[in-house]
């Protein structure tokens, strides 16, 4: 990575998948396993079984999917334009965009019904949703990220305040 590149990443790490897989199926099979005997039978309790184990299995399942399908995003930011790579542990893509596909970076407010606001950096692109940053809890951590993302394109001072 030279100088000139910013890169921005948000990696699920293989052993954080794996752990969130097993605890998932961990939360989905054992309280199935365990009141099989209330699930299995037919009594006036056996609703009750069949709620816990469903609840069990719908959580377990979510955990487990996430560690399947979250997606780990990089993004780099160079003067021929930006690389963002997306990556679960089925598919993965890539999107290469050049300089003459991307608009103006913008820092954005944010005023959200509770809590204080926030500022988030974003890029237009031609035909696509823009790209956005994480959300920060100040103006300055936005403007130092929107600068050094300029600097990397090669644009000094075309960011835009909304």
């Amino acid at each position: 990575m030279t100088e000139a590149t910013v890169e921005l990443a948000n990696r699920h790490s293989t052993p954080k998948r794996v752990a969130l897989a097993v605890i998932g199926l961990a939360v989905a099979i054992w309280p199935i396993w365990d009141l099989w005997p209330g699930i299995a039978s037919l009594s006036a309790l056996s609703p009750l079984f069949w709620i816990i184990g469903l609840g069990a299995l719908a959580l377990g399942l979510v955990l487990f999917a996430g560690a399947v399908f979250g997606q780990s995003t990089v993004l780099l930011v160079r003067p021929d334009g930006l690389l963002l790579q997306r990556e679960n542990l089925l598919t993965g893509s890539t999107l290469q965009l050049r300089p003459g596909d991307l608009g103006p970076l913008a820092v954005v407010r944010h005023d959200w019904s509770e809590g204080p606001a926030t500022w988030r950096v974003t890029v237009s692109v031609r035909g696509k949703k823009p790209l956005m940053s994480e959300d920060f809890p100040n103006r300055a951590d936005a403007d130092a990220l929107a600068n050094r993302l300029d600097q990397a394109l090669g644009r000094i001072g075309q960011i835009q305040e909304f």
